[in-house]
């Protein structure tokens, strides 16, 4: 059983969780470590209003693979040795996004 932190209006406390450990095995596809959305509105004359919403975001982790056999169990989703060891799944991170 892995402990993962919980977070309300009260504060982060810990709780366990019931996740299978052999499913967890580095970070998941959609940790984004940071996050900030901005909004902005205007209420004009004649009651017209006008808004906007930006976002920036850290960037994601991804998988990394080889695109070859390396292990020759016939999948093509091997991922690259770097000193002597596989790399763990989703070891590499993307561009962070901005919009």
């Amino acid at each position: 059983m892995i402990e993962a932190p919980h977070y309300s209006a009260a504060g982060a406390s810990k709780k366990a969780v019931a996740l299978p450990e052999a499913l967890f095995d580095g970070t998941v596809n959609q940790d984004v470590l940071h996050r900030a959305v901005i909004t902005f509105s205007y209420q004009f004359p004649f009651n017209i209003t006008a808004g906007t919403v930006t976002q920036f975001a850290s960037a994601r982790p991804f998988n990394a693979t080889t695109g070859i056999d390396n292990n020759g169990d016939g999948a093509n989703n091997d991922r690259p040795i770097i000193n002597g060891k596989v790399i763990s799944k989703s070891a590499f991170r993307g561009t962070p996004t901005s919009d």
